[in-house]
């Protein structure tokens, strides 16, 4: 399975809809086995999903993202995870979370409520 990482400064973007940088994780057996980073140029929508599909995307994690590129990106079989955040701490609350290759992620309107 290969992953798809929103990523501004080190972190998830918080709109995928202008993010320009993606880190993609190709997951083998519940294990990362290979991290690279691909660049999103063209801030086209239709471009964009086309791009996720070229790179051979299943899963893409992100922010916020617009209605029509979640739609198109879905169109190409992705699946989409929005309003996330990387979270790795060990003190999370394993139900609030995803496991996703080891990594935890904590979906924002959680993250939100539980404060």
């Amino acid at each position: 399975m290969k992953a798809a990482f929103a990523v501004w400064n080190d972190r998830i973007a918080p709109v995928f809809d202008v993010a320009g940088h993606l880190r993609l994780v190709e997951i083998e057996d519940g294990k990362v086995v290979r991290e690279t980073d691909a660049i999103l140029p063209e801030q086209l929508p239709s471009r964009r999903a086309l791009r996720l599909a070229e790179l051979g995307v299943d899963t893409l994690v992100c922010g916020a993202i617009s209605r029509p590129l979640h739609d198109l990106v879905a169109g190409y079989g992705i699946a989409v995870v929005p309003f996330c955040l990387l979270y790795t701490s060990d003190a999370a609350d394993d139900l609030l979370c995803v496991a996703l290759g080891g990594r935890r992620i904590l979906k924002k309107q959680i993250l939100l409520t539980h404060h």
